[in-house]
């Protein structure tokens, strides 16, 4: 957020920039009508302005039956891990990849919560619990690639 000259000056321009993921089903249009009703409802003055929304990744959404998550799930659990996907909030190229009809499932060693930060780290027993994981996906075994074979 951003705006005026200087803290003791009242601004006559004020500029927020908001970053409001699309969830699967949704489409720039969507949020940008969304956040418009909001502001329209609030009582915000007349003159604020959506300038754009855009969709830099798409979300991700693989059925919990398909072939990826039920492989991935069979992996987890084969090194002791819990089996159940869930949703995450933050964006990949997996959803891309989705919309062209690949479907996928975002997997990997370490803590969003520290990704992409100065102290960014993956502990090494999670980078080998991972290769025992992938391991296990590039196999190909399990129900999930027995069903996709037959």
């Amino acid at each position: 957020m951003r705006g005026g000259q200087a803290p003791n000056i009242v601004p006559d321009e004020a500029q927020i920039w908001v970053d409001r993921r699309t969830l699967p089903g949704e489409s720039p249009e969507d949020v940008r009508a969304e956040i418009e009703s909001s502001l329209a409802k609030s009582g915000v003055a007349a003159d604020v302005v959506v300038e754009s929304c855009t969709e830099e990744k798409p979300p991700l959404e693989t059925a919990a039956n398909s072939d990826a998550t039920l492989a991935t799930a069979d992996a987890l659990e084969s090194v002791g891990l819990a089996p159940d996907c869930q949703h995450v909030a933050f964006g990949t190229d997996a959803g891309v990849f989705g919309r062209a009809g690949i479907p996928g499932v975002v997997l990997g060693p370490g803590s969003i919560d520290v990704a992409h930060t100065s102290r960014e780290f993956v502990p090494i027993a999670e980078v080998e619990i991972m290769v025992r994981i992938f391991e296990r996906l590039l196999e190909g075994e399990g129900p999930a690639r027995v069903q996709s074979h037959s």
